[in-house]
């Protein structure tokens, strides 16, 4: 299974997922199957250790991270690594990296509402425990150095304004229903999405929350993750039973891509050159959109 997917460049891409696997390609821009090397860490680390969570800063630096509070980190693009963190009793979803000049944030989220953030690409790192909530934190997204978001259980938002340190809750009260994906494509636009179809967005910063209406509301979904193409006036949710959604150009409205695989799918990545995502999820699936026109509203 395939937790999670960076696209770094064109060509360049990396995914994680069960069972230790890591693994990276350099041929994402070709049509057709891509072609995976499997990375070998060189570290003392459990053979069937289970990744969550990937994150890259450019072509050379890369964190991994998962369950039982593992952090590895490679400064080489893979040819070598360094083992950063290890607190058993952590599992961590989501890494979030931002560059500010020459500076580097890292940023963690996990169960029981663990935090993790460095500022020196994990020499050190500071924790902010289960301070604010012990829901699980699911997913991460920084607009800046500073401002980030966190979702996770029970619906919960948090906020942070000076890169991790501390956090406060946002969005109180608006759905119950588990957040598991969110993306911020600029500036006050934040994107949810989650379990029993939840599909939410706010244009103001999170001040106001407009619930939309899922892809396929006769149909009970948990949707892992979401990407909005800002460039192509449109975006893509997935998540179980290999369920795809393409938001319209200019409309409110989702329709469904059913994936042939019905496998869960966990991640959406794109770049800014190639605007169309590549999805991973369970048994391995990798999906790569090819550009179908939605049709239009009904």
């Amino acid at each position: 299974d395939l937790w999670d997917f960076v696209r770094v460049s064109g060509n360049l891409a990396w995914a994680v997922g069960s069972l230790g696997t890591v693994l990276k390609t350099d041929n994402a821009a070709e049509i057709g199957a891509l072609t995976w090397t499997k990375v070998d860490f060189g570290l003392p680390l459990p053979e069937r250790y289970n990744w969550r969570a990937l994150a890259t800063s450019g072509s050379q630096h890369v964190w991994v991270a998962g369950k039982g509070g593992v952090v590895i980190h490679s400064s080489d693009g893979g040819t070598s690594w360094q083992k950063q963190e290890g607190d058993a009793t952590a599992s961590w979803n989501d890494i979030e990296v931002v560059q500010d000049g020459t500076a580097t944030l890292v940023v963690l989220a996990g169960d029981k509402g663990r935090t993790l953030y460095s500022i020196n690409r994990g020499l050190t790192w500071e924790t902010r425990g289960n301070t604010f909530t012990t829901n699980n934190l699911y997913a991460l997204a920084f607009t800046s150095y500073t401002d980030g978001w966190a979702v996770g259980a029970g619906g919960w938002m948090m906020r942070t304004f000076n890169s991790g340190v501390s956090w406060a809750q946002e969005g109180a009260g608006q759905t119950l229903n588990a957040l598991r994906g969110i993306h911020i494509p600029q500036a006050s636009h934040v994107w949810l999405v989650g379990d029993a179809n939840t599909v939410m967005r706010s244009y103001t910063d999170g001040l106001a929350w407009t619930v939309m209406e899922p892809c396929s509301p006769g149909t009970i979904t948990q949707y892992n993750a979401i990407r909005i193409a800002v460039a192509l006036a449109t975006g893509w949710m997935v998540g179980e039973n290999g369920m795809i959604c393409q938001l319209r150009p200019g409309y409110d409205t989702w329709y469904t891509q059913q994936d042939r695989t019905g496998a869960p799918l966990r991640r959406i990545s794109t770049i800014p050159e190639d605007p169309f995502p590549i999805i991973v999820g369970d048994f391995g699936a990798v999906i790569r959109y090819r550009g179908t026109p939605p049709p239009p509203p009904p």
